[in-house]
């Protein structure tokens, strides 16, 4: 079934209205679906709205008005205006299916009008909130001029303590796509669609009422999608759940993660995820597979594989090299010169230029004998050596940022060393240079230090008898 068949059939499937394969069908096809499991929560959330307020009894000409009303819209042209998605958490049926295909909403919406009606019928009274739902949806679809107004998000979780990071920088949360960040104290709620942001060393305790604790540690970006749904689009979180926080769901670049009860960790980037189970259970699922997590145990995925067989650990144990490669990638080094040519016994001004894909990334360069520079010289005549930079030798070496202590690299912070190169074109010819850096230390308690062996492509100078 397609994503829109899917969503003609949420309704009845959560109501017990369609057959047990469709119901299968529809089940399986949300747990890989961020989409359409997006719209089974908007759903979930809209009916637990209208379950809580008073029900009335229902005129006989009620469906009889509103079904004209849907049939003309449906000889109508139909236009959506379009709605800002960070402001609309927790949508009402007809608007999710309409904001996810305009082409199937009219239809989509009566067929969910006849069903919520049938039922109503069967027990003899509806909600009034129900009815009004739907009456603003159909307003709202056929007046495409009428401005859109943003739905009040809703709040559902509260900070009950809150450290800020090692340069002092509070938790920040954006409420809308173009707002400002703004502190957030503890005691202050938080809202669905609200990002929140931290930094490295900071750590965040969040309460979900009926849910659990919510840990944010370090750097970290993540917005609630729903009261028992959280998008963690990058950073460390552990979860301590309350067993009625059944269905809890943590959404990550690589997967989603589903609570049937437990504690647990989540440490999620935009390369991978690893999930470690320290309590209980967790279903962690993507669209190429699923697996259960049990206690002591932990999974690893990647946006382009399926979820790895758990394997027991001590919960508590750093990650290992795999989970590691999971979740970052190696930084980068670049070598570039002051020119492309020189002089036999002239010395030529070098930079060589280290980045980091992920958002957090440890470097311990230019400290000792575990870290250092090489650069790797290839001679006219075929001949290779090596010259090793350190920071032992200020004459040799400097750098934009210090050169002793750990160096934190991130997406927009880079690490440039610069140096001179004397003695090394000695004669006439082509040169081939390559940098490397080496870090051979354990990785550090925070499990985002660097180790290993990093390499730059070659660069080739031109060594001139005469200018």
């Amino acid at each position: 079934m397609t994503c829109d068949e899917i969503r003609t059939e949420i309704v009845a499937a959560q109501r017990g209205e369609c057959s047990a394969d469709t119901a299968e069908t529809v089940k399986r096809h949300i747990e890989n679906c961020c989409d359409c499991r997006s719209v089974e929560s908007a759903y979930q959330d809209t009916f637990s709205v209208l379950q809580s307020l008073p029900r009335i009894e229902p005129s006989a000409g009620a469906l009889r008005a509103l079904l004209e009303r849907v049939n003309r819209i449906e000889s109508a042209p139909l236009s959506i205006p379009a709605v800002p998605q960070v402001l609309v958490p927790s949508p009402a049926p007809a608007l999710a299916l309409a904001s996810h295909s305009p082409s199937a909403s009219v239809a989509g919406m009566r067929e969910v009008t006849r069903r919520w009606w049938r039922k109503a019928q069967q027990r003899a009274a509806v909600p009034l909130a129900a009815a009004a739902a739907l009456l603003l949806a159909i307003g709202y679809l056929s007046l495409p001029s009428r401005p859109t107004s943003a739905i009040a998000p809703l709040q559902v979780a509260r900070v009950l303590s809150h450290s800020p990071a090692f340069d002092g920088t509070p938790l920040r949360r954006i409420s809308s796509e173009f707002g400002q960040p703004t502190p957030v104290v503890p005691g202050a709620g938080i809202h669905t669609a609200e990002l929140l942001v931290s930094d490295v060393g900071a750590l965040t305790v969040m309460e979900m009422p009926e849910v659990g604790l919510l840990h944010l540690a370090g750097a970290a970006h993540c917005r609630f999608a729903g009261p028992r749904h959280l998008l963690l689009e990058d950073g460390d979180l552990e979860a301590n759940i309350l067993p009625r926080g059944r269905e809890f769901t943590i959404e990550t670049p690589a997967g989603v993660v589903t609570v049937l009860g437990t504690r647990f960790r989540v440490r999620a980037s935009r390369f991978g995820t690893v999930i470690t189970v320290s309590h209980g259970k967790v279903r962690f699922a993507n669209a190429h597979g699923t697996v259960a997590v049990g206690a002591a145990a932990r999974s690893a995925a990647t946006p382009e594989t399926a979820p790895s067989r758990p394997v027991e650990v001590d919960p508590l144990a750093p990650l290992g090299e795999a989970e590691r490669a999971v979740l970052w990638r190696d930084p980068r080094l670049a070598l570039d010169f002051a020119a492309a040519s020189c002089l036999p016994g002239t010395p030529l001004a070098a930079r060589i230029h280290v980045t980091s894909p992920n958002p957090v990334t440890w470097l311990q360069p230019l400290t000792d004998a575990a870290s250092y520079y090489l650069l790797n010289v290839t001679r006219p005549d075929g001949a290779s050596f090596q010259v090793r930079l350190n920071a032992f030798h200020p004459t040799e070496l400097s750098a934009n940022r210090r050169a002793k202590g750990r160096v934190l690299l991130g997406q927009d912070q880079s690490y440039d060393v610069e140096c001179t190169l004397a003695d090394i074109f000695t004669s006439p010819g082509k040169y081939q240079l390559s940098a490397s850096y080496t870090e051979s230390r354990a990785a550090g308690e925070a499990g985002d230090a660097w180790r290993g062996i990093l390499t730059s492509a070659p660069v080739t100078i031109d060594v001139a008898d005469h200018p």
